[in-house]
């Protein structure tokens, strides 16, 4: 969804000229015209679907590393090497509350240890099930904007290489010479 207008209108001109500076630049420069304005003309359109792609991706990647930070969070304590020595009631607490990260960071359902020994099935508060729907939104957004940052940065890069690929192409066509014969003869 588009936030405001000038965040859509900006990159959408600036990139309509950048693949229109490709094009043309190629065209020109395969046709032979070794200007200077056509050189200019696809280095900067090819620099704005570089950069422009390249600045999508780096969000991408940042987004897949705040996924990973997020996972690492959310991990649960190691217990005490010495967990019998610990009295019963710490022992339960230690064993519930890595049963709560699991449930978090999984949404799995483990069992724990209670005082007596005895396996005991987590059974998550409504804190602990608020916490989790948070955790899966959050990984959920960053998911999909990665996705989407991904999809845009090779878009940018495709959109210069098919306007570059084009602009040869039109290159190449036969021309007809001013006031001479079309290229059927007639």
């Amino acid at each position: 969804m588009i936030a405001d207008w000038i965040s859509f209108v900006i990159p959408a001109v600036c990139g309509a000229a950048a693949v229109v500076s490709v094009f043309e630049g190629t065209r020109r420069l395969a046709a032979r015209d070794r200007s200077r304005n056509a050189a200019l003309m696809l280095g900067a359109g090819a620099l704005f679907c570089a950069a422009w792609g390249g600045l999508a991706y780096w969000d991408h990647w940042t987004r897949d590393k705040a996924i990973e930070t997020l996972q690492q969070r959310i991990v649960a304590k190691e217990p005490p090497v010495r967990l019998a020595k610990l009295p019963a009631a710490e022992r339960e607490r230690l064993a519930r509350d890595r049963a709560r990260t699991a449930y978090i960071r999984d949404g799995s359902l483990e069992t724990y240890r209670d005082r007596r020994g005895a396996a005991k099935a987590f059974t998550p508060t409504q804190a602990d099930i608020r916490q989790r729907e948070a955790v899966v939104y959050r990984r959920t957004q960053l998911e999909q904007g990665s996705r989407e940052s991904f999809a845009d940065a090779f878009q940018w890069w495709i959109w210069g290489l098919l306007a570059a690929l084009f602009g040869y192409l039109v290159s190449r066509e036969r021309r007809r010479a001013p006031g001479g014969p079309t290229p059927d003869g007639h």
